[in-house]
């Protein structure tokens, strides 16, 4: 069935998909206006010179981007077990 044959390359498409989306996401929030987000606070943080805040924030982004991909693998590795890795 050709649908099992293509999980590989759709779950690399996904990660890929994830990693894109999450650097919008904090992109739109330090410009578009919003109330709260990572992305809002990195702006804000930077604006009044508070560098250990700012640097946490961009540190969770990395760790929330982490876990998503990290989530991302084991979810091929339990569903595409057969991709040969």
């Amino acid at each position: 069935m050709l649908f099992w044959e293509s999980l590989p390359q759709t779950f690399i498409g996904l990660r890929t998909g994830i990693s894109i989306a999450l650097v919008m996401v904090i992109v739109a929030e330090m410009f578009i206006g919003t109330e709260s987000g990572l992305g809002k606070r990195i702006i804000e943080t930077q604006q009044v010179l508070n560098v250990k805040d700012m640097y946490a924030s961009v540190l969770m982004t990395r760790v929330l981007g982490y876990c998503l991909n990290m989530l991302f693998r084991f979810s091929e590795k339990r569903i595409v077990h057969w991709s040969g890795r």
